[in-house]
């Protein structure tokens, strides 16, 4: 496509760079020129988001589009406002999610096929109209090549099985309960959704068998990841089967609660204030204070700005690789800037669950340097919480989550620090 296509295609395939860094700049030159203002009036992050406005604009009235996009275009909420706009422009009726299957492409994708629209639909008429609309949901596990940059071609295949399952899905044939990889969900539903996360339309049990958790949201996948680099060493594998977490994992939940972060009934959220460091560094000792790296003190002062909580929490990173870390109920501590802290308003939550959560979650927004968890957007995350038989916040599974990664991750580090000598 050149230029900036308006109603010329009949069908469009494309696979567009999967980047938020550098669109601030490319968003300069848009400013730039009225055209183009014009053109790309959508909000959006990531590079992807100006593709998605040429490929809609450029689409034909009942034209075609196949879109390959990272899973973060769905998960980000910031980019809700250009979803809805792709929704009103388009039929949205598939998307199918690759668990990191695809060569020289380390993130999830999602393949997307959108089917432009007569006209767009007003707030009134979309809402009419999507109600009435389905969405194909499918994970694909294997392509049916290696991943390595010979791409053998190997029997685990779920493509096939995809183009069938849409075919019928396209003249009206709901696929079979007994499909596991399939599923049918209501349009409306899903762009309901602020965060839309595609693993989370099939129950817990179901995702972790079709291997769609991530290390992050699944501890047997970070048990998986740790065996595989403690096979490399005889000694350490050796320890790792032996140890007690190798064989067995805390159990996956059926029932899990949502809340966001700035939910006041459960959390309280706030930043540090600014520190040079021409104030601190020569001080080897007193009340560590955290910045951009939450685990590592970026110095010390006299007096703590931030901890001493009841219940604990957690702090996260700003302006840096996205992290986030567990503090226990008490923990003093400072805070610059470039630090925010969660303060939990209840006692039945497990901090470092906690934290873990909104590790999950934030790296599948996608914050980064470039996309940053401020306030005002982690307010708005969204994370899970298991709840007990009663309906009740499950303290004691978190707990037992908690202590699992821990010690997954000391095997993990000890491999990482075996490899680098």
């Amino acid at each position: 496509m050149d230029g900036r296509p308006e109603n010329e295609y009949d069908l469009i395939l494309t696979n567009p760079p999967f980047v938020v860094s550098g669109s601030a700049d490319i968003g300069k030159l848009i400013k730039k020129d009225p055209n183009r203002r014009k053109y790309f009036a959508q909000k959006y992050n990531g590079v992807e988001g100006l593709f998605i406005q040429m490929v809609v604009q450029g689409l034909k009235p009942n034209g075609e589009a196949w879109v390959l996009l990272p899973e973060t275009f769905l998960l980000r909420s910031t980019d809700k406002v250009l979803r809805d706009w792709m929704f009103s422009n388009c039929q949205v009726d598939l998307l199918a999610l690759c668990r990191k299957n695809v060569f020289n492409t380390p993130k999830r994708v999602v393949i997307v096929h959108l089917k432009r629209r007569a006209k767009a639909l007003a707030s009134e008429g979309l809402s009419s109209a999507i109600a009435k609309e389905n969405v194909l949901l499918y994970a694909i596990s294997e392509i049916g090549e290696t991943r390595d940059a010979r791409r053998l071609p190997i029997p685990m295949n779920d493509l096939p099985e995809l183009a069938d399952t849409y075919k019928k899905f396209s003249v009206g044939i709901v696929p079979s309960p007994s499909l596991l990889r399939a599923r049918a969900v209501s349009a409306a539903a899903i762009r309901a959704e602020p965060s839309i996360n595609i693993r989370h339309f099939w129950p817990k049990s179901v995702a972790q068998g079709l291997g769609l958790l991530g290390a992050d949201e699944d501890p047997v996948q970070l048990r998986k990841e740790v065996q595989i680099k403690m096979n490399a060493l005889v000694a350490a594998a050796d320890a790792w089967n032996k140890s007690p977490v190798a064989a067995n994992a805390p159990k996956v939940g059926t029932a899990y609660f949502k809340v966001k972060l700035g939910d006041p009934a459960y959390f309280k959220l706030r930043i540090g204030k600014r520190v040079l460091k021409k104030n601190i560094y020569t001080a080897i000792k007193g009340v560590p204070l955290y910045s951009a790296n939450v685990r590592k003190p970026f110095g010390y002062v006299g007096t703590p700005n931030a901890g001493e909580l009841e219940y604990g929490g957690a702090v996260w990173s700003i302006d840096s690789d996205f992290d986030c870390r567990g503090v226990a109920p008490g923990e003093t501590y400072s805070m610059t800037d470039h630090c925010g802290q969660i303060e939990l308003l209840v006692g039945t939550i497990e901090p470092r669950y906690l934290a873990a959560r909104v590790r999950q979650a934030g790296n599948e927004q996608g914050f980064s340097r470039d996309y940053r968890p401020a306030l005002g957007v982690m307010r708005e995350l969204e994370i899970e919480l298991p709840l007990n038989s009663l309906g009740e916040l499950d303290f004691a599974a978190m707990k037992d989550w908690a202590d699992y990664e821990e010690e997954v991750e000391r095997y993990r580090d000890e491999l990482i620090s075996l490899v680098k000598r």
